[in-house]
Parts: structure tokens; sequence; C-alpha cells
């Protein structure tokens, strides 16, 4: 996760606030990080499939665990929870998430539980993203898929992971975010690489569609330039030769 030291460099350098009209190379680079950090957090909301990992928790009758930081908790960021669930031998036991009308009664339960039957996510003020086991459960072992965040690079040689394409999503980010320490200068500069990220955006998203097979195809007007589904394919529409 991000420290107060990171959080402020960005800050500086987005406020254009370090004494400098453009960014140093070791400025970039952190530029560059933010922007690949941007880049795959809007590819995984915008439907691509994106990889998960798992975490085990073995419950010890705590109410809630963590999910950030390391031991045990995983020590990359989280971006979001796929799934949680009961595992007993070899098998998983998908978990539903609790419904906030049957909290009170969970909570009140007295004693310890074999296993818990439900489960919440929250985050945490100071520990990140936390789990809660309802009702309280005595032992057992819990799987969290979880989908990574982005680390940002470690060198220059670290090659960008994501779809064909998204590698210019990140250079056209780290440009704007470059731009911005010239000036209301080069504002119509900036606001042009705008336009050219929402669009490439639209067409590397638009790509999620072939390789989603989770969900069922949607038809759609061949003469549409964009996709109203998470994922369709394209024919005529009326009139058309087929």
């Amino acid at each position: 996760m991000a420290t107060r030291a990171d959080i402020r460099t960005l800050a500086q350098l987005f406020a254009d606030q370090d004494s400098s009209d453009f960014p140093t190379i070791a400025q970039y680079n952190l530029l560059v990080d933010a922007a690949g950090k941007r880049v795959w957090y809007d590819l995984w909301k915008a439907g691509w499939p994106v990889d998960f990992s798992t975490t085990t928790i073995t419950a010890n009758g705590s109410l809630t665990y963590p999910l950030s930081g390391g031991s045990p908790a995983p020590t990359t960021p989280i971006a979001a929870i796929h799934g949680v669930y009961y595992v007993l031998a070899s098998e998983r036991f998908m978990m539903r998430r609790i419904n906030e009308g049957y909290r009170a009664q969970l909570t009140s339960a007295v004693g310890l539980t074999g296993f818990a039957e439900f489960y919440d996510i929250r985050i945490n003020a100071t520990g990140g993203y936390i789990l809660e086991l309802l009702p309280k459960s005595s032992g057992g072992t819990y799987s969290v898929d979880y989908i990574p965040s982005f680390g940002g690079f470690t060198a220059d040689g670290t090659v960008w992971p994501g779809p064909d394409r998204s590698d210019e999503l990140v250079a056209i980010q780290a440009a704007i975010n470059g731009i911005r320490k010239e000036g209301a200068a080069r504002r119509q500069d900036m606001m042009d690489l705008k336009q050219d990220y929402q669009e490439l955006l639209q067409g590397v998203t638009d790509q999620a569609a072939w390789i989603n097979y989770r969900e069922p195809a949607m038809i759609r007007d061949v003469n549409t330039t964009r996709s109203r589904y998470a994922f369709d394919y394209p024919v005529a529409g009326p009139g058309g030769d087929f």
C-alpha cells in the first residue's frame, strides 16, 4: 500500500509544487507507475476478466481477519474480492455475503460455531481490507480469491502485463501527468490527450468481449462503433444484408 511519503511526492508532482517545469527521469518513473495503476484499474473495471490470486485464512474465534499487510495476509495491494469459500478437506464451498438485516442475529450468537456461513468485506482505517466471518468460527479454513492491484514497475526492463494497445494508455496517462507540470500553456494539449485516452480505452475495452467466455453473446448492430454489452458480436441491423 502507498505510504504518506509516496502520496506526498505524487501530490507535489500533480500540483507542480517542486519548483520545476519538467519532470526528472525519477519523477517520470513515479508518474508512469501512477499511470499504470490507473490503467490497470480502468481495464478490470471495464470488463477485462482479470486473473485473481488466493489467500488462506485459518479461523481462531475472532470476528475479523486482515487481508492486507502480510503475515499471513497478502502483501500485494488488493483491488477487489472475487469470492470467499469455506474449505473442508479438498472441497470448497461458496459462502454468501451477509444480508445486513441478519447482522444482529449472527453477531449475537452465543458461543462459537464449527464454521461460518456468511462473510463480509470491509475497509479498516489502519489495516486495509478485512474479512468478517459470521457467526464467529472456532476453527476451519477459509479461502479468499482476490484481484491484486498493479504494484508498479520495478525497473526499466519491467514488461507491462496488460492487453494489446493498453501500453499506449499508460504512456498517454503518464504524458497527461507530465504535461500538468508545464502549466496553463499546455492545457489544450492535456485535454486532447485525455480525449485520446478515452477513445483508445473504449477500443481496448471492446477487445475484452472476445475473450470473455463467462457471459453469453449479445447481438448488436454492425453499424455501431462500440459495444453495448459486456460480450457481443456484430450483425447487421434492420434492413441489412443478413
